[in-house]
């Protein structure tokens, strides 16, 4: 059972006392009982919440790691419990972590080095990873601790791409670009520009081409990370090409896991917008037989990113439109197009993809060549203007 209020607030204040006089094995004694009671779910943490508790973890968190004492299992419970504290008090939790020092001292544990001995090592790796999870909660709520995360002392941004390297454990990659995405997909374009001056961008593709040592929900997430590092910026997504993402994120539209191979078709529909050169790289890497199959599933998710990685290709590729003829294809977009059960916006686009391919086969000199046959076989259907913006794609007109 959580505390009465009262309770909570003696508590607090006598992790404060002993925090003022520097005794940190009692200031962590007490930080013990109130990592149990955050620990309980939400009427405990906004009781130690009220009663000041952010602030006394965040200022305990920082003391520790400035005390030539401390150690990785001490560090653990400050941090943890200001996650928790976040994640279940919500609006008040993240303003008030932004209102002490919880950002700069959850930015600082990830520069916490242990010992040399098994031992340490295994716990520094858990307080890391601990930092990491407090920090990708904060970004996940507001654009304000987004902001204060990427201009904390001490370089988030930088420190995480670290992490992305193989010197590290899975589990820390994992932890790593799981902050990274909180903080780049909503676009902010100095975690972005800072992602990319920290070198990001080559170890998030090896990531990509990891194999079996990624899970499915680590590429997923590197996917995700391509689409937004190449969202509206020629230059960053020029930077991705040239480290060859578009062969690793096309070695993954066939993934057993339907959501990453998703993930890679709407990665590779950023990279290739507006790109003759980048399109022919991808159907060179033999993109379009998993577009494909991917377009044949029956489910939305994975028709969607399927559908604006082909209409980007076709868009800007010869070689992509005798591909996707050459396969069979106007018949599956065709069904997409009809489809009772398809999302709206799945239709549409299917209908245009169909309809400039037709514009453009039936224009030009493909028809004296036998591979536009299919195509002249299909009923007409009007040339929308330009691409729905699917996935947050840029318009490409028509």
């Amino acid at each position: 059972m959580p505390p009465a209020a009262e309770d909570a607030s003696a508590l607090v204040a006598q992790l404060r006392y002993h925090l003022g006089c520097k005794d940190f094995a009692a200031a962590t004694q007490a930080c013990t009982t109130v990592y149990a009671i955050t620990g309980q779910g939400e009427e405990g943490c906004r009781q130690i919440l009220a009663a000041g508790g952010m602030g006394a973890l965040a200022d305990l968190l920082a003391a520790l790691q400035r005390s030539r004492t401390r150690d990785a299992s001490t560090l653990l419970m400050p941090a943890a419990a200001i996650a928790d504290l976040v994640r279940e008090c919500g609006e008040d939790g993240w303003r008030a972590a932004l209102g002490c020092a919880a950002i700069p001292a959850l930015v600082q544990l990830l520069h916490f080095h242990g010992g040399k001995a098994q031992q340490q090592r295994e716990e520094e790796e858990v307080a890391r990873y601990t930092a990491m999870d407090g920090l990708c909660t904060l970004a996940n709520c507001s654009e304000e601790c987004r902001r204060a995360i990427a201009g904390a002392p001490g370089g988030a941004v930088q420190r995480l791409v670290q992490f992305l390297g193989p010197a590290y454990s899975a589990h820390i990659n994992d932890g790593a670009l799981t902050a990274l995405h909180a903080l780049l997909v909503p676009e902010s374009e100095r975690v972005l520009s800072a992602f990319a001056s920290a070198g990001g961008i080559p170890p998030l593709v090896r990531l990509l081409t990891a194999g079996g040592r990624a899970s499915s929900r680590s590429l997923r997430i590197a996917c995700n990370a391509v689409s937004a590092l190449t969202y509206k910026c020629p230059a960053r997504t020029e930077a991705m090409a040239a480290c060859r993402t578009i062969p690793a994120v096309v070695g993954l539209l066939g993934h057993s896991d339907l959501t990453v191979a998703a993930a890679a078709a709407g990665a590779l529909a950023n990279l290739v917008l507006c790109s003759p050169d980048r399109s022919n790289t991808a159907v060179a890497a033999e993109a379009m037989p998993p577009l494909l199959r991917l377009l044949r599933q029956q489910d939305d998710s994975c028709i969607l990113p399927a559908l604006s990685a082909l209409y980007c290709l076709v868009f800007n590729s010869k070689a992509a439109l005798r591909a996707l003829v050459s396969k069979g294809a106007a018949s599956a977009l065709q069904q997409v197009a009809d489809s009772s059960s398809a999302d709206k916006q799945v239709r549409e686009l299917a209908s245009e993809t169909l309809a400039w391919v037709r514009a453009r086969v039936c224009a030009g000199p493909g028809c004296r060549h036998g591979w536009a046959a299919p195509l002249r076989q299909l009923p007409r259907r009007a040339l929308l203007q330009r691409a729905l913006p699917a996935l947050g794609l840029a318009g490409a007109q028509g």
